[in-house]
Protein backbone atom coordinates (compact mmCIF):
# COMPACT_ATOMS: atom_id res chain seq x y z
CA UNK A 1 0.00 0.00 0.00
CA UNK A 2 2.74 2.46 1.06
CA UNK A 3 4.71 1.77 -2.65
CA UNK A 4 0.97 2.33 -4.01
CA UNK A 5 1.17 5.81 -2.59
CA UNK A 6 4.28 6.96 -3.21
CA UNK A 7 3.53 6.08 -6.77
CA UNK A 8 0.77 8.34 -7.25
CA UNK A 9 2.19 11.10 -5.01
CA UNK A 10 5.48 11.21 -7.88
CA UNK A 11 2.66 10.72 -10.84
CA UNK A 12 0.67 13.55 -9.34
CA UNK A 13 2.96 16.09 -8.33
CA UNK A 14 1.47 19.60 -7.41
CA UNK A 15 -1.63 21.06 -5.57
CA UNK A 16 -4.06 18.99 -4.34
CA UNK A 17 -6.48 21.39 -4.49
CA UNK A 18 -6.03 21.76 -8.44
CA UNK A 19 -5.79 18.23 -8.60
CA UNK A 20 -9.56 17.68 -6.89
CA UNK A 21 -10.83 20.41 -8.96
CA UNK A 22 -9.68 18.49 -12.24
CA UNK A 23 -11.11 15.46 -11.23
CA UNK A 24 -14.45 16.65 -10.38
CA UNK A 25 -14.40 18.54 -13.74
CA UNK A 26 -13.40 15.36 -15.82
CA UNK A 27 -16.22 13.18 -14.07
CA UNK A 28 -19.12 15.54 -15.07
CA UNK A 29 -17.68 15.30 -18.43
CA UNK A 30 -17.92 11.63 -18.69
CA UNK A 31 -21.20 11.81 -17.07
CA UNK A 32 -22.83 14.53 -19.78
CA UNK A 33 -21.13 14.08 -22.63
CA UNK A 34 -22.17 10.36 -22.35
CA UNK A 35 -25.42 12.01 -22.47
CA UNK A 36 -25.45 14.34 -24.79
CA UNK A 37 -23.87 12.35 -27.59
CA UNK A 38 -26.35 9.77 -26.91
CA UNK A 39 -29.08 12.16 -27.26
CA UNK A 40 -26.73 14.09 -30.76
CA UNK A 41 -26.09 10.89 -32.67
CA UNK A 42 -29.73 8.92 -32.34
CA UNK A 43 -31.20 12.48 -33.86
CA UNK A 44 -28.63 11.36 -36.81
CA UNK A 45 -28.21 8.40 -36.98
CA UNK A 46 -24.93 8.53 -36.03
CA UNK A 47 -22.51 6.00 -34.44
CA UNK A 48 -22.83 6.81 -30.62
CA UNK A 49 -19.94 4.80 -29.12
CA UNK A 50 -17.24 6.01 -31.66
CA UNK A 51 -18.04 9.37 -30.86
CA UNK A 52 -17.75 8.53 -26.97
CA UNK A 53 -14.64 6.51 -27.11
CA UNK A 54 -13.35 9.31 -28.78
CA UNK A 55 -14.29 11.58 -26.33
CA UNK A 56 -12.68 9.59 -23.51
CA UNK A 57 -9.23 9.38 -25.40
CA UNK A 58 -9.46 12.84 -25.76
CA UNK A 59 -9.88 13.43 -21.90
CA UNK A 60 -7.30 10.92 -21.13
CA UNK A 61 -4.61 12.26 -23.40
CA UNK A 62 -5.11 15.57 -22.32
CA UNK A 63 -5.13 14.35 -18.76
CA UNK A 64 -1.41 12.53 -19.92
CA UNK A 65 -0.45 15.94 -21.54
CA UNK A 66 -1.25 17.73 -18.02
CA UNK A 67 0.88 15.16 -16.04
CA UNK A 68 3.77 15.33 -18.77
CA UNK A 69 4.34 19.14 -18.47
CA UNK A 70 4.42 17.96 -14.27
CA UNK A 71 7.23 16.01 -14.68
CA UNK A 72 9.31 18.17 -17.02
CA UNK A 73 8.78 20.91 -14.76
CA UNK A 74 8.51 24.96 -15.22
CA UNK A 75 12.46 24.97 -15.79
CA UNK A 76 12.87 22.84 -17.95
CA UNK A 77 9.94 23.49 -20.49
CA UNK A 78 10.86 26.75 -20.49
CA UNK A 79 14.98 26.56 -20.51
CA UNK A 80 17.13 27.43 -23.14
CA UNK A 81 17.47 24.05 -24.55
CA UNK A 82 13.16 24.37 -25.27
CA UNK A 83 12.77 28.28 -26.36
CA UNK A 84 13.68 27.15 -30.26
CA UNK A 85 10.65 24.86 -30.24
CA UNK A 86 8.28 27.16 -28.64
CA UNK A 87 8.92 29.92 -30.63
CA UNK A 88 8.75 27.31 -33.67
CA UNK A 89 5.80 26.14 -32.73
CA UNK A 90 4.02 29.14 -32.08
CA UNK A 91 4.80 30.41 -35.40
CA UNK A 92 3.45 27.41 -37.13
CA UNK A 93 0.47 27.87 -35.00
CA UNK A 94 0.21 31.21 -36.31
CA UNK A 95 0.73 30.91 -39.90
CA UNK A 96 -2.02 27.84 -39.86
CA UNK A 97 -3.78 30.31 -37.99
CA UNK A 98 -3.79 32.94 -41.08
CA UNK A 99 -4.30 30.20 -43.69
CA UNK A 100 -7.90 29.04 -41.58
CA UNK A 101 -10.23 31.31 -42.93
CA UNK A 102 -9.30 30.55 -46.38
CA UNK A 103 -8.70 26.85 -46.35
CA UNK A 104 -9.89 25.86 -42.97
CA UNK A 105 -13.35 23.47 -42.42
CA UNK A 106 -16.70 25.58 -42.63
CA UNK A 107 -19.12 24.86 -39.63
CA UNK A 108 -21.76 27.26 -38.65
CA UNK A 109 -20.75 29.79 -40.75
CA UNK A 110 -16.90 30.05 -38.98
CA UNK A 111 -14.05 28.38 -40.28
CA UNK A 112 -12.31 27.71 -37.45
CA UNK A 113 -10.53 24.03 -38.31
CA UNK A 114 -7.79 22.88 -40.44
CA UNK A 115 -6.97 19.48 -40.21
CA UNK A 116 -9.13 18.79 -37.37
CA UNK A 117 -7.09 21.05 -35.31
CA UNK A 118 -8.47 24.29 -33.77
CA UNK A 119 -5.09 26.60 -34.62
CA UNK A 120 -6.55 29.26 -32.44
CA UNK A 121 -6.71 27.56 -28.93
CA UNK A 122 -2.58 27.05 -29.58
CA UNK A 123 -2.04 30.90 -30.08
CA UNK A 124 -3.62 31.53 -27.41
CA UNK A 125 -1.69 29.23 -24.86
CA UNK A 126 1.27 30.63 -26.69
CA UNK A 127 0.41 34.78 -26.15
CA UNK A 128 -0.13 34.21 -22.59
CA UNK A 129 3.16 32.66 -22.06
CA UNK A 130 4.73 35.56 -24.07
CA UNK A 131 2.68 37.89 -21.94
CA UNK A 132 3.74 36.63 -19.06
CA UNK A 133 7.72 36.89 -19.91
CA UNK A 134 6.94 39.82 -21.70
CA UNK A 135 5.68 41.01 -18.39
CA UNK A 136 8.34 39.30 -16.19
CA UNK A 137 10.90 41.27 -18.46
CA UNK A 138 9.39 44.69 -17.90
CA UNK A 139 8.36 44.10 -14.12
CA UNK A 140 10.23 46.67 -11.77
CA UNK A 141 9.84 47.78 -8.15
CA UNK A 142 7.79 50.53 -9.08
CA UNK A 143 5.61 48.48 -11.05
CA UNK A 144 5.44 47.70 -15.10
CA UNK A 145 7.86 50.08 -16.77
CA UNK A 146 7.66 48.78 -20.27
CA UNK A 147 10.44 50.58 -23.15
CA UNK A 148 8.53 52.41 -26.15
CA UNK A 149 9.94 49.22 -28.06
CA UNK A 150 8.65 46.77 -25.56
CA UNK A 151 5.24 48.48 -26.25
CA UNK A 152 5.21 48.61 -29.75
CA UNK A 153 6.60 44.64 -29.41
CA UNK A 154 3.54 43.75 -27.57
CA UNK A 155 1.03 45.85 -29.31
CA UNK A 156 2.14 44.14 -32.69
CA UNK A 157 1.97 40.80 -31.60
CA UNK A 158 -1.53 41.69 -30.20
CA UNK A 159 -2.66 42.69 -33.55
CA UNK A 160 -0.97 39.82 -35.50
CA UNK A 161 -1.44 36.79 -33.05
CA UNK A 162 -5.51 37.66 -31.54
CA UNK A 163 -6.71 39.71 -34.57
CA UNK A 164 -6.73 36.67 -36.61
CA UNK A 165 -8.57 35.39 -34.36
CA UNK A 166 -11.38 37.83 -33.75
CA UNK A 167 -11.93 37.49 -37.13
CA UNK A 168 -13.78 33.88 -36.87
CA UNK A 169 -14.18 33.96 -33.47
CA UNK A 170 -15.29 37.32 -31.72
CA UNK A 171 -15.51 35.45 -28.02
CA UNK A 172 -11.58 34.76 -28.26
CA UNK A 173 -10.49 37.95 -29.02
CA UNK A 174 -12.52 39.53 -26.38
CA UNK A 175 -11.69 36.83 -23.84
CA UNK A 176 -7.75 37.20 -24.41
CA UNK A 177 -8.22 40.99 -24.26
CA UNK A 178 -9.35 40.87 -21.16
CA UNK A 179 -6.81 38.58 -19.71
CA UNK A 180 -4.37 40.97 -21.14
CA UNK A 181 -5.64 43.51 -19.01
CA UNK A 182 -6.35 41.51 -16.09
CA UNK A 183 -2.39 40.79 -16.01
CA UNK A 184 -0.74 44.14 -16.89
CA UNK A 185 -2.64 45.42 -13.75
CA UNK A 186 -1.52 42.40 -11.75
CA UNK A 187 2.33 42.89 -12.92
CA UNK A 188 1.51 46.91 -12.14
CA UNK A 189 0.10 48.47 -14.84
CA UNK A 190 0.05 52.63 -13.89
CA UNK A 191 -2.81 54.32 -14.26
CA UNK A 192 -2.30 56.58 -17.52
CA UNK A 193 -1.17 53.78 -19.67
CA UNK A 194 -4.55 51.54 -18.43
CA UNK A 195 -6.48 54.74 -19.60
CA UNK A 196 -4.69 54.93 -22.63
CA UNK A 197 -5.18 50.90 -23.21
CA UNK A 198 -9.03 51.38 -22.41
CA UNK A 199 -9.46 53.97 -23.99
CA UNK A 200 -7.94 52.71 -27.74
CA UNK A 201 -9.87 49.41 -27.36
CA UNK A 202 -13.06 51.46 -26.87
CA UNK A 203 -12.40 53.45 -29.94
CA UNK A 204 -12.11 50.43 -31.99
CA UNK A 205 -14.98 48.67 -30.40
CA UNK A 206 -17.02 51.74 -31.57
CA UNK A 207 -15.87 52.36 -34.98
CA UNK A 208 -17.12 48.28 -35.69
CA UNK A 209 -20.14 48.97 -34.34
CA UNK A 210 -20.92 51.86 -36.47
CA UNK A 211 -19.51 49.84 -38.77
CA UNK A 212 -21.77 46.84 -38.66
CA UNK A 213 -24.03 48.94 -38.03
CA UNK A 214 -24.54 51.51 -41.60
CA UNK A 215 -22.72 48.98 -43.57
CA UNK A 216 -24.73 46.34 -45.60
CA UNK A 217 -24.25 42.68 -44.59
CA UNK A 218 -23.88 41.98 -48.62
CA UNK A 219 -20.94 44.64 -49.00
CA UNK A 220 -18.88 43.15 -46.18
CA UNK A 221 -19.26 39.29 -47.62
CA UNK A 222 -16.13 38.36 -48.69
CA UNK A 223 -13.77 40.35 -46.47
CA UNK A 224 -12.22 40.30 -43.34
CA UNK A 225 -15.18 41.76 -41.48
CA UNK A 226 -18.32 39.33 -42.67
CA UNK A 227 -18.94 38.05 -39.27
CA UNK A 228 -19.05 41.54 -38.21
CA UNK A 229 -23.23 42.14 -38.57
CA UNK A 230 -23.15 39.05 -36.64
CA UNK A 231 -21.71 40.07 -33.61
CA UNK A 232 -23.79 43.75 -33.64
CA UNK A 233 -27.18 41.83 -33.65
CA UNK A 234 -25.89 39.34 -30.89
CA UNK A 235 -24.83 42.86 -28.86
CA UNK A 236 -27.98 44.41 -29.84
CA UNK A 237 -30.19 41.41 -28.62
CA UNK A 238 -28.01 41.02 -25.40
CA UNK A 239 -28.25 44.18 -24.07
CA UNK A 240 -31.46 46.34 -26.49
CA UNK A 241 -33.91 42.87 -25.52
CA UNK A 242 -36.09 42.02 -28.16
CA UNK A 243 -39.52 43.10 -28.87
CA UNK A 244 -41.56 40.69 -27.34
CA UNK A 245 -39.98 41.69 -24.12
CA UNK A 246 -40.51 44.95 -24.53
CA UNK A 247 -44.74 44.34 -25.58
CA UNK A 248 -46.11 41.64 -23.14
CA UNK A 249 -48.80 41.69 -25.46
CA UNK A 250 -46.26 40.01 -28.03
CA UNK A 251 -45.70 36.39 -27.97
CA UNK A 252 -42.15 34.93 -28.30
CA UNK A 253 -41.45 32.69 -31.17
CA UNK A 254 -38.54 30.68 -31.90
CA UNK A 255 -37.06 31.18 -35.02
CA UNK A 256 -33.05 30.57 -36.33
CA UNK A 257 -32.03 33.83 -34.14
CA UNK A 258 -32.97 32.96 -31.20
CA UNK A 259 -33.30 28.76 -31.32
CA UNK A 260 -30.34 28.02 -29.22
CA UNK A 261 -30.56 30.79 -26.23
CA UNK A 262 -34.24 29.85 -26.19
CA UNK A 263 -33.55 26.25 -25.61
CA UNK A 264 -30.83 26.99 -23.18
CA UNK A 265 -33.44 28.80 -21.29
CA UNK A 266 -35.73 25.30 -21.17
CA UNK A 267 -32.39 23.33 -19.87
CA UNK A 268 -32.43 25.44 -16.87
CA UNK A 269 -35.82 25.66 -15.84
CA UNK A 270 -36.31 21.87 -16.77
CA UNK A 271 -33.64 21.20 -13.71
CA UNK A 272 -36.46 21.75 -11.05
CA UNK A 273 -33.08 22.37 -8.85
CA UNK A 274 -32.38 18.67 -8.27
CA UNK A 275 -31.91 17.58 -12.16
CA UNK A 276 -33.92 15.31 -13.97
CA UNK A 277 -31.07 12.65 -13.73
CA UNK A 278 -28.05 10.86 -15.88
CA UNK A 279 -29.65 11.29 -19.79
CA UNK A 280 -33.37 11.80 -18.00
CA UNK A 281 -33.10 15.91 -20.02
CA UNK A 282 -35.19 17.08 -23.05
CA UNK A 283 -33.07 19.57 -24.51
CA UNK A 284 -29.84 17.63 -25.54
CA UNK A 285 -32.25 16.31 -28.22
CA UNK A 286 -32.69 20.20 -29.20
CA UNK A 287 -29.70 21.89 -28.50
CA UNK A 288 -27.52 21.01 -31.56
CA UNK A 289 -23.97 21.75 -29.65
CA UNK A 290 -25.26 20.21 -26.22
CA UNK A 291 -22.09 18.25 -25.61
CA UNK A 292 -19.83 21.83 -25.96
CA UNK A 293 -21.11 25.55 -25.84
CA UNK A 294 -24.39 24.38 -24.22
CA UNK A 295 -23.25 21.49 -21.82
CA UNK A 296 -23.99 23.58 -18.64
CA UNK A 297 -27.13 23.71 -19.17
CA UNK A 298 -27.45 20.08 -19.45
CA UNK A 299 -25.79 19.51 -16.74
CA UNK A 300 -28.23 21.73 -15.07
CA UNK A 301 -30.86 20.17 -16.35
CA UNK A 302 -30.13 16.36 -15.67
CA UNK A 303 -27.64 16.80 -12.33
CA UNK A 304 -29.46 19.71 -10.76
CA UNK A 305 -27.99 22.82 -9.48
CA UNK A 306 -26.04 21.71 -6.69
CA UNK A 307 -23.56 19.55 -9.56
CA UNK A 308 -23.81 22.96 -11.76
CA UNK A 309 -22.21 25.10 -8.31
CA UNK A 310 -19.75 22.06 -7.77
CA UNK A 311 -18.51 23.03 -11.57
CA UNK A 312 -18.63 26.63 -10.69
CA UNK A 313 -16.57 25.99 -7.26
CA UNK A 314 -14.41 23.90 -9.00
CA UNK A 315 -12.80 27.11 -11.45
CA UNK A 316 -13.31 29.37 -8.58
CA UNK A 317 -11.00 27.05 -6.73
CA UNK A 318 -8.12 26.99 -9.63
CA UNK A 319 -8.13 30.96 -9.54
CA UNK A 320 -7.69 30.72 -5.87
CA UNK A 321 -4.69 28.26 -5.75
CA UNK A 322 -3.42 29.64 -8.61
CA UNK A 323 -3.08 33.35 -6.83
CA UNK A 324 -1.71 31.94 -3.70
CA UNK A 325 1.06 29.62 -6.01
CA UNK A 326 1.87 33.01 -7.90
CA UNK A 327 2.39 34.78 -4.49
CA UNK A 328 4.64 32.02 -3.28
CA UNK A 329 6.91 31.73 -6.76
CA UNK A 330 9.26 34.45 -5.73
CA UNK A 331 9.63 34.72 -9.74
CA UNK A 332 7.48 37.54 -11.55
CA UNK A 333 7.75 35.94 -14.23
CA UNK A 334 6.20 32.01 -12.77
CA UNK A 335 3.26 34.26 -11.34
CA UNK A 336 2.51 35.53 -14.18
CA UNK A 337 2.56 32.41 -15.96
CA UNK A 338 0.02 30.75 -13.39
CA UNK A 339 -2.39 33.36 -13.05
CA UNK A 340 -2.32 33.90 -17.10
CA UNK A 341 -3.19 29.83 -17.47
CA UNK A 342 -5.55 30.37 -14.36
CA UNK A 343 -7.47 33.60 -15.96
CA UNK A 344 -7.43 32.03 -19.60
CA UNK A 345 -9.11 28.74 -18.03
CA UNK A 346 -11.43 30.59 -15.86
CA UNK A 347 -12.79 33.28 -17.59
CA UNK A 348 -12.96 31.07 -20.68
CA UNK A 349 -15.75 28.80 -18.09
CA UNK A 350 -17.20 31.79 -16.84
CA UNK A 351 -18.16 32.61 -21.15
CA UNK A 352 -19.51 29.44 -21.78
CA UNK A 353 -21.59 29.04 -18.51
CA UNK A 354 -22.84 32.39 -18.91
CA UNK A 355 -23.83 31.53 -22.48
CA UNK A 356 -25.74 28.25 -20.99
CA UNK A 357 -27.56 29.90 -18.46
CA UNK A 358 -28.70 32.71 -21.13
CA UNK A 359 -27.54 35.81 -19.53
CA UNK A 360 -27.30 36.82 -23.10
CA UNK A 361 -28.90 36.42 -26.32
CA UNK A 362 -25.66 35.70 -28.34
CA UNK A 363 -23.60 31.94 -28.87
CA UNK A 364 -19.91 31.50 -28.86
CA UNK A 365 -17.30 29.18 -29.41
CA UNK A 366 -15.71 28.93 -26.18
CA UNK A 367 -16.01 25.20 -24.92
CA UNK A 368 -16.17 24.80 -20.99
CA UNK A 369 -12.24 23.87 -20.09
CA UNK A 370 -11.89 19.77 -19.23
CA UNK A 371 -15.87 19.43 -19.30
CA UNK A 372 -16.97 20.10 -23.16
CA UNK A 373 -16.43 17.76 -26.11
CA UNK A 374 -13.41 18.49 -28.08
CA UNK A 375 -9.90 17.78 -29.40
CA UNK A 376 -7.19 21.13 -29.41
CA UNK A 377 -9.08 22.36 -26.60
CA UNK A 378 -8.87 19.34 -24.26
CA UNK A 379 -5.04 19.65 -25.41
CA UNK A 380 -4.20 23.25 -24.48
CA UNK A 381 -6.44 23.32 -20.96
CA UNK A 382 -4.13 20.00 -20.34
CA UNK A 383 -1.30 22.13 -20.94
CA UNK A 384 -2.57 24.89 -19.36
CA UNK A 385 -3.04 22.87 -15.74
CA UNK A 386 0.31 21.59 -16.61
CA UNK A 387 1.68 24.88 -15.98
CA UNK A 388 -0.26 25.81 -12.97
CA UNK A 389 1.03 22.40 -11.41
CA UNK A 390 4.86 22.64 -12.39
CA UNK A 391 4.73 26.16 -11.22
CA UNK A 392 3.57 24.81 -8.03
CA UNK A 393 5.62 22.13 -7.88
CA UNK A 394 8.31 24.39 -8.30
CA UNK A 395 6.63 26.58 -5.53
CA UNK A 396 6.85 23.35 -2.72
CA UNK A 397 10.87 22.69 -3.92
CA UNK A 398 11.25 26.26 -2.51
CA UNK A 399 9.95 25.68 0.68
CA UNK A 400 11.46 22.57 1.18
CA UNK A 401 14.50 24.00 0.57
CA UNK A 402 13.62 26.69 3.28
CA UNK A 403 12.85 24.41 5.72
CA UNK A 404 15.90 21.95 5.36
CA UNK A 405 18.62 25.59 5.58
CA UNK A 406 20.16 24.84 8.36
CA UNK A 407 19.45 28.21 11.22
CA UNK A 408 23.12 29.72 12.33
CA UNK A 409 23.12 30.47 15.74
CA UNK A 410 25.70 32.18 16.86
CA UNK A 411 27.29 32.35 19.90
CA UNK A 412 27.43 35.26 22.56
CA UNK A 413 31.13 35.64 23.70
Amino acid sequence: MSERNAFFKKLFLGDLYIWIAIASLLAISVIEVYSSIQANVTVRNGDYNREFYRHIFMILTGLGITLTVVQVGVKRLFSSKLTGFLVLGALLSWVMLLLTPKFGDLVNGARRTMFGIQWSELVKVFYVIFLAFWIGQYSTDKGLMPTKKGWITLFVLYCLWLVPIGLENMSGLVLLTVVTICLLLAGGLKFKPFLCIMGMFLSLALILGAIGEFVPAEKLKGTPLHRLPTWVSRVENSFLGGKAEDDPNLKFVINDGNYQVSHAKMAVANSHVIGNGVAGGRERFRLPQAFSDYIFSIILEELGLFVGLLVIFSYLCVLWRAIVIAYKSESMVYAMLTLACALLIVFQAVINMAVGVALGDFVTGQPLPFVSKGGTSIWMTGILFGIILSVSVHVKTLQNKRKEKPIVVEESE
